[in-house]
């Protein structure tokens, strides 16, 4: 059985267990198949503040290991040393345990600095290298010369490249990397999970949900002025946010201005495991991104059955069934956003048709395909 390290800030955290629960779940499934080590780095002020102890959540995981880890860099000052900073950061906290576990592959899952730092880390040790790119490390990193050029350089020298979408796909090739190094993979969902449909929402009541992280690319002010138009034609209607963030407080103070505090909820971090049931118990799910590659939350509304009104940017409209599965809306516009889910309350929607289109993703699928990639590797 190969050993297989992932290298990747995208993971559960001791302080915030919810966070990349698409990653966990993926190299979960890959332990099937492979002896999977999972190493976090974390910024140091954080890794400072938190004191993590010992072990950190590493018992609590699926996986055989998971080490958690500071990395050095210079706050605001120096991005395009990012990659560079973290490499020489894991080599003096991490090289020995590398060398330890005899890993034959490393996967760097987000583009930049991780799959940077990965990639110079493989080819120290003479081992694989594939890079798993996720929609904002490409779409945002790339918008930088200099980052822009590390990630084509890492992507075009590794042993195959992870997209988890076609547009991610084409924007790789634009910074100049060969199409059939670029594999296209969608996420999977638990659909025993997400499928039940337990807990029905209750006939005639409209709850709109919104699920991660509460940051401005995310769009949650333009959902806060949105929702405050639709309330003009839906009064009874009530807005959820569960997730946790930086924009959490600056919301608060949206809900006070606009005076509609008595019809939103912001629940804070919710686990996985409830958000079938809140699913089931809302009317739509709404994530209006201003980039993104494929969101996990979006596959997981539409396993239940739910249509979902998102952005129209990244991999959404692959996924999304503009008018069968979803209203799709343009990002940073409220009138938009408003019009979208406006449309998505006045209509009726087929929901075992919305069901059997998430079907398609699936983690079977994802690591025949995951597999196939690693093993090419070693050809």
């Amino acid at each position: 059985m190969r050993n297989i390290l992932v290298l990747t800030n995208l993971y559960p955290l001791p302080w915030e267990e919810n966070r990349a629960t698409f990653n966990r779940q993926q190299f979960g499934h890959l332990k099937a198949l492979y002896r999977v080590l999972v190493l976090v780095p974390i910024a140091w002020p954080e890794w400072v503040r938190r004191r993590l102890s010992k072990g950190g959540m590493a018992n609590a995981l699926e996986l055989e290991a998971v080490r958690y880890t500071w990395y050095f860099y210079t706050p605001k000052f120096g991005r395009s040393l990012y990659g560079a900073l973290m490499f020489f950061s894991l080599l003096l906290n991490s090289f020995f345990w590398i060398r330890k576990n005899d890993i034959e592959l490393i996967i760097g899952s987000w583009a930049y600095p991780d799959g940077v730092a990965a990639f110079l880390l493989a080819r120290l040790l003479g081992k694989k290298f594939i890079l798993k790119v996720h929609g904002s490390d490409i779409n945002v990193a790339a918008e930088s010369r200099l980052r822009a050029w590390q990630i084509k350089f890492v992507a075009q020298r590794s042993d195959g490249v992870l997209a988890v979408s076609k547009a991610l796909k084409a924007k790789l090739i634009e910074l100049g990397v060969p199409s059939e190094k670029v594999k296209v993979l969608y996420n999977g969902v638990d659909h025993e999970l997400f499928g039940s449909r337990e807990g029905a929402a209750e006939e005639g009541s409209t709850q709109i949900l919104y699920i991660g992280n509460l940051k401005k690319e995310k769009g949650v002010l333009e959902l806060t002025a949105a929702f405050e138009l639709l309330l003009k034609k839906y009064p009874k209607a009530r807005l959820l946010y569960a997730g946790a963030g930086v924009y959490f407080s600056e919301i608060e103070g949206e809900l006070e201005k606009r005076g509609i505090v008595q019809h939103v909820e912001l629940l804070g971090q919710v686990d996985h495991s409830d958000l079938p049931a809140m699913i089931a118990r809302s009317t739509m799910v709404v994530l209006p991104s201003y980039n993104e590659g494929v969101p996990n939350v979006l596959l997981e509304a539409m396993s239940s059955g739910k249509p979902v009104v998102a952005t129209r940017v990244g991999g959404i409209p692959e996924v999304v069934i503009d008018g069968k599965t979803g209203i799709l809306c343009t990002e940073k516009s409220v009138s938009s956003l408003a019009d979208a889910m406006d449309r998505c309350l006045s209509r009726e929607w087929d929901a075992d048709f919305i069901a059997c289109h998430a079907k398609q993703f699936n983690w079977q699928d994802n690591m025949k395909g995951l597999e196939d990639l690693i093993e090419t590797a070693f050809l």
